[in-house]
This record gives C-alpha cells, structure tokens and sequence, in this order.
C-alpha cells in the first residue's frame, strides 16, 4: 500500500509548471492529494490517481471585484483547510508547493512547527521583503526546502537564516514530447510555417525590455519574431511600433509546448530588476533545450550558468543591435552544434533521482 502526500498549494496549478514535475514524480511513489484555487479539468485527466481538492468556492474572475473576493476567501480558507486536513488524514509526507502558500499558512504556524514538512521556494523576492519576513519560520521549521538556482540557495539560506543550504532543483520539466513542428491551430501554421521562427514566451511586460530585440528582429527579413504570453499596455505599444509581431497569447502549460516546437532560436532575457531576474531560473531554458532550440540571452549569472556554460546558446548585451543581429547569424551558421549542445544541456540534467533522493531519506 502506498504511502499518502499531501500537497499544500493555493492557487491554480497553470500557474506553476514545475509542481507538476513534482506532482507527477511523487504521485508514483505516494498517494497524492493536492490542493488548489480551482481544479482544472486537463490536469485531472492527465492525472486521474491523485485527487485534487479546491479548498474554497473560487471565483472566476471577471471584475476587479472577483479578485478582490477571491483574495480575501483565499486568506481566510486555506490555513483552515490545511490545518483541518492536516488533523483528519495525517499523511506521511506534507508538502508545502509554494512560499506563498507558507505566507498564508502564517496564522497556523504554531501548529506546524510539529508537523514534519518539504517548502518549496520557487523566486527570491528581494522586491518583496514582507513575504521573506512572513515565511521565515516556517522555513526554518522545514525540513527540507527546494529552490531551482544554486544561488538563489546559498542567498536564502542567509537571509532566511537557515541551517543548512536548500537542496537544488532546476525547473526542467519531466513532460517534454521532444519533437518540433507539434500540431498547432491552421491559422498560426499558416502564418509560421516556413519561417525561422525566434520566440519569446512569458509575461510581456515593461522590466523584459525586449524593444531593442523587436527592432533588430524587424530588420531581419529571413526570420519572424513571435511573442507568446500575456502583456498589457507595454505590449499593445510593441505590437503598434512592430507590425510584424506575431502575438499569441497565454497557453496553459503544457500545452504550449506545441508553440515552443515551432520555434528556430528562443529567447531568454531578464533585466538588472532585481537579483530574482539577475539569478534566474526559467523553466523556458529547459523547454527550449528538449527541443534542441538555441538560446538568445542576456548576459547575467543564472543564464550565465546554464545556457552559457553548456553552450546552448549565447549570453551577450541584449540593448546592442550590433551584438543581436552578429549572434543570430552566428547561431544560423552553427545550429546543429547549438542545437546539438542544448538537447545534451537537458539531457544530462538528471532531476529525477534528485527529487527520489529526498524521499529516500524521508522513508
């Protein structure tokens, strides 16, 4: 008989790509229950033996009003929702998905402190020293944290004044189908195909600064630049300067893994916002890089020690056109070495034994 896990997670599970590698790692080993904001009926599917639990009436939102509601039930429900499941089933092993799921547990921090439990630290939040303040004993009390940059791991244990260094775990997904060209709605086929696509996928907004990109890749008749994400006011104003822009908007994951397949060169970048972006840790190096697709990006450590170091593309000055448009012909003329160097990139990172290695000393 297995083992039960209980995963403690307050928003929707779109939102975060990798607790679904978790999800679909420990699910083999445990009987896993998980909770969310809103059970979202692909997830089910893909999933049908661990039970998913919407912990309060979610609102879809709307209006302005709807999140408010949403925010303020969502506070109120889920310390109260773990605390009772907690109480009612005792699972082996209790999970908390995210640092902002311990900033809502803060009210039953006391009770807590008796449970054994694994946090998950996914960001850094230097911009957000509240919830660094909030989170701080329980991730003292933890016993195990998980962050996805090495970094990222050695700053947290400093400013969150932990024992030991949380353990490492880069957001490279387990779900990848690997090949190009995926099947994608007629009507953005017919737009794409044919062309050396260079993508970018997140949000779209004003801190990624991709302006110079879109300028540069405009001037670039033999490739097609394609933005896939959602964006406000910055990106209505990209797509009036540039009016080749190709938008697509948001996709839940994993599905838009279909688009990404698409793609020729991929786009990594991040400003000097704040260390989270300068020590990054995308998901995206890691769906490019299963599909063999180069990385453009900027020059900053955490690409520095990923996409760089495994020369799976190439980190330079994104404001330089000069710079842009030498490294995508750079990487036009050297594709199957860079494509080559990013599928091995994704390959020899092994996180499967890395997360069976903390349940093994769980047992």
């Amino acid at each position: 008989m297995k083992k039960s896990l209980f995963i403690a997670f307050e928003r929707n599970l779109s939102s975060l790509p990798p607790l679904l590698t978790q999800i679909e790692l420990l699910n083999e080993i445990y009987d896993t229950t998980v909770s969310v904001a809103k059970v979202e009926s692909e997830f089910v599917e893909r999933y049908p033996n661990v039970m998913f639990i919407s912990y309060y009436n979610w609102i879809e939102p709307k209006k302005k009003l709807d999140r408010v509601i949403n925010r303020i039930n969502r506070s109120y429900s889920f310390p109260r929702f773990v605390k009772r499941y907690l109480k009612n089933n005792r699972p082996n092993l209790f999970w908390i998905g995210s640092a902002e799921a311990a900033f809502l547990l803060k009210p039953i921090e006391k009770y807590l402190a008796n449970i054994p439990y694994n946090l998950n630290i996914y960001e850094l939040y230097d911009r957000k020293p509240i919830m660094l303040r909030r989170i701080k004993k329980i991730a003292q009390n933890a016993e195990k944290i998980i962050v996805p940059e090495y970094n990222r791991a050695n700053i947290l244990r400093l400013w969150l004044g932990l024992k030991e260094t949380p353990i490492v775990i880069p957001n490279k997904p387990i779900f990848h189908p690997r090949k190009r060209n995926l099947p994608i709605p007629p009507d953005l086929q017919s737009k794409m195909a044919g062309k050396k696509i260079i993508l970018y996928q997140g949000h779209i907004t004003s801190d990624r600064n991709i302006d110079i990109l879109c300028e540069t890749i405009q001037e670039l008749p033999d490739f097609q630049l394609v933005l896939l994400g959602d964006g406000g006011g910055y990106l209505e104003s990209l797509k009036k300067r540039y009016s080749t822009i190709i938008h697509i908007d948001f996709v839940k994951p994993p599905m838009h893994l279909n688009i990404t397949s698409w793609a020729y060169i991929g786009i990594v970048s991040y400003e000097y916002y704040s260390l989270n972006t300068i020590y990054c840790a995308p998901n995206k190096i890691w769906e490019y890089s299963g599909f063999g697709i180069p990385m453009l990006a900027n020059d900053i450590p955490g690409l520095r020690g990923t996409v760089d170091r495994n020369s799976a593309g190439v980190c330079f000055n994104v404001k330089s056109k000069e710079q842009i448009k030498e490294n995508i012909l750079m990487l036009e003329n050297n594709y199957a070495v860079y494509s080559n160097n990013a599928i091995h990139m994704f390959d020899n990172e092994n996180i499967v034994s890395k997360i069976y290695s903390i349940i093994e000393k769980d047992e």
